[in-house]
């Protein structure tokens, strides 16, 4: 996250977004933890590479990490389980959002029912934030400003998710 940059790092930004539309939505604090903490993670390299990472590496931390007793101890143990277990909660996050909005990102009308709500959030937080701040390659053709972000609704993004967005903006 460290960058060159007189910004905040865009994931950062995109983290914070997300998080204040989730909350601007209503959704539970729990929730808004898990997009933040997916949201951070969005842009990690290769996402579609490193999803079946994030996957061994919770099933591995969960299975038990092979350890002398010793060698771990109470906070460092509580450290990965904790881990494990916000890998294994943002991962439909995250699948959903890459199977969605980078692999379908060229598809229009989405099956809204079948994208985890976190998904959408995280995705509509990196479309607002490129269009703000005049990004090319925007994800959505012909996407240059928030009138065209709202005309999206329910057919990228729930309606609701854009309310909330603008609920933040305004």
């Amino acid at each position: 996250l460290e960058v060159a940059d007189e910004e905040k790092p865009r994931s950062l930004r995109i983290s914070l977004l997300a998080g204040e539309i989730a909350q601007a939505a209503g959704l539970p604090k729990r929730d808004v933890e898990n997009i933040k903490s997916a949201a951070l993670l969005y842009d990690a390299g290769d996402l579609q590479a490193n999803l079946p990472l994030f996957k061994e590496v919770a099933n591995f931390i969960v299975g038990g990490v092979k350890a002398p007793e010793e060698e771990l101890s109470d906070r460092e143990q509580v450290m990965l389980k904790t881990t494990a277990s916000l890998l294994k909660e943002i991962e439909p996050i995250l699948i959903g959002y890459f199977h969605s909005y980078v692999e379908e990102a060229e598809v229009m009308d989405k099956d809204l029912n079948k994208i985890p709500l976190g998904s959408s959030i995280i995705a509509l937080a990196d479309l607002y934030d490129r269009v703000s701040a005049g990004l090319p390659s925007s994800p959505i053709q012909g996407v240059k400003s928030l009138a065209d972000i709202e005309k999206l609704a329910d057919r990228v993004f729930p309606a609701s998710v854009i309310q909330a967005l603008q609920r933040v903006i305004y």
